[in-house]
């Protein structure tokens, strides 16, 4: 556990330990702790202690009250090491050392963080790992359920791929929140069904076709449905297998939902689970495929504003596969049954190329935020897509040089002018730009493609860069000033008050 030094610049900066803070009186302010746990280090003669444990000792009783979130990692031995796990766990004396001393590593994590609330165990995937090393790291942290009280109401389980019974250490009906990924297995879903009636927020990535049925049937039988009545957040995705088919539930599973994301292949459930949740969405993420076309183009047909409180709407959509026309006709259907849309993101919509699938005309006149994450386009493609909704105050899209059969047509100075001609009085609103990764051959045309973007647009106020390179940050920023002053952007006065930015957000 460690806190930065707020006295040392940014170049040189420093860490405080946990008895520094404790030192200090500061670890009442302490809020989440995370807990690294080699897990060849429980095989040890003496108990094994995380360094800020022991540096923590000074407090009264031994306490962080203050602590509210607990995230502990188990990293699994590999090599030599993973060797003599797998023959410590094959001994039963060094076997119960190896539990014992989880144990008193759990004990202590308790007793020393009385009022946690949030636990999340996460551990490094073991696809490197044969079935016989999986369930011996399996074995080795069999006891970290304990860690969730009955007092935890958010639980998150993160590549742990090794199971556990996790149902079994919590009373039915006290999770709030859970959020299981990357593993979703068969021990999870009765974790989720003994909950049903308490949970608000679920969250489950990597579930398969075949774990749907259970989890939302249990033992009531096909013909039943298993409600989570107090569910207003659901965030579903699994692998798709090739031979499920779409499944209607009889009931509506979760009546009070208002936020659902079923990115990657959408479940059976979800078209069903849509239209029985039309009045009360808020913030709908899926992934288009043909069923989701017909349920949207079933909707329109049936009323025009059947999603009255639609505020967020996320299509992932390959074009590649569905064509233009399909494109079109989702975001003609977005526009028609979402009259209060404000933030559109569009992903998934392949190269420059294909840009032409997103009309202007077929966006939403309320929209404020446009997130076009992989739509790349031409500047002369941007500006009209831009300036279609009049309140739009954010934007994020990939450009590209112009270009034409033979490749990229270099931007000159002429070719700048023409198109400031063209766009003369552009009346967008948008005041922040966001700037993905270039397609651009030549690392200058970033910079002209940047600039003259945000000359063609009055209102903006800040550009940022979206790169992940911050060692190039400052002669990034060198070159765009640079290029800003030139002779061609000379009646673009706006660009004076333009700040541009280089980060990994927007």
């Amino acid at each position: 556990m460690e806190a930065f030094r707020p006295d040392q610049p940014r170049d040189q900066l420093g860490f405080l330990t946990t008895g520094e803070i404790v030192k200090n009186g500061c670890h009442r302010y302490i809020r989440q702790v995370n807990v690294l746990v080699d897990v060849a280090r429980l095989n040890k003669t003496t108990l094994f202690r995380p360094q800020w444990i022991k540096e923590a000792i000074p407090l009264d009783g031994h306490q962080l009250p203050s602590v509210r979130s607990i995230m502990v990692c188990f990293n699994p031995p590999a090599g030599k090491r993973m060797d003599s796990l797998v023959a410590a766990m094959a001994d039963k004396q060094l076997s119960r050392r190896i539990a014992d001393n989880l144990d008193g590593l759990v004990d202590t994590i308790l007793r020393a963080l009385p009022n946690v609330r949030r636990v999340a165990i996460h551990a490094e995937p073991g696809h490197a790992m044969d079935t016989a090393q999986r369930q011996c790291v399996a074995r080795a942290i069999a006891g970290a359920h304990r860690i969730v009280t009955s007092h935890v109401t958010h639980l998150e389980l993160a590549d742990f791929g090794y199971g556990g019974h996790w149902s079994a250490c919590l009373p039915p009906g006290s999770l709030r929140r859970i959020d299981v990924r990357q593993d979703f297995c068969s021990n999870h879903i009765e974790l989720v069904r003994r909950n049903a009636e308490s949970l608000e927020h679920l969250r489950l990535g990597g579930v398969h076709a075949e774990h749907i049925a259970p989890w939302l049937h249990g033992s009531l039988g096909p013909d039943r449905v298993c409600v989570y009545p107090r569910l207003k957040h659901l965030d579903i995705s699994y692998v798709k297998t090739h031979d499920y088919e779409p499944w209607l539930p009889s009931e509506n599973p979760f009546p009070q939902l208002e936020v659902l994301k079923c990115m990657a292949c959408a479940p059976p459930f979800m078209p069903a689970v849509v239209l029985a949740n039309k009045d009360r969405l808020r913030h709908l993420g899926i992934s288009v495929d043909a069923r989701a076309i017909e349920m949207l183009q079933a909707v329109v047909r049936t009323s025009k504003r059947a999603f009255p409180n639609l505020a967020y709407a996320s299509l992932a959509m390959d074009i590649m596969h569905f064509g233009l026309e399909n494109t079109a006709a989702v975001l003609a259907c977005v526009s028609k049954i979402g009259p209060r849309i404000q933030t559109l993101c569009l992903g998934r919509f392949g190269s420059w190329s294909d840009s032409g699938a997103i009309p202007p005309a077929g966006l939403p006149d309320t929209l404020q935020h446009l997130d076009l994450c992989d739509a790349i386009m031409t500047v002369d493609r941007a500006v009209p897509l831009l300036r279609a909704c009049p309140g739009l105050l954010k934007a994020r899209l990939s450009l590209v040089q112009p270009n034409d059969d033979d490749g990229y047509i270099p931007l000159t100075p002429e070719s700048i002018l023409r198109l400031q001609d063209q766009h003369r009085g552009c009346t967008a609103s948008v005041r922040y730009l966001g700037i993905n990764s270039f397609e651009t051959e030549e690392a200058h045309d970033e910079i002209i493609v940047t600039v003259l973007l945000a000359s063609l647009l009055p209102a903006v106020v800040r550009v940022v860069v979206l790169s992940s390179c911050c060692h190039m940050d400052s002669e990034l920023l060198e070159d765009i000033e640079h290029e800003r002053k030139k002779p061609h952007y000379r009646d673009c006065t706006h660009l004076d008050k333009v700040r541009f930015l280089v980060g990994d957000t927007w």
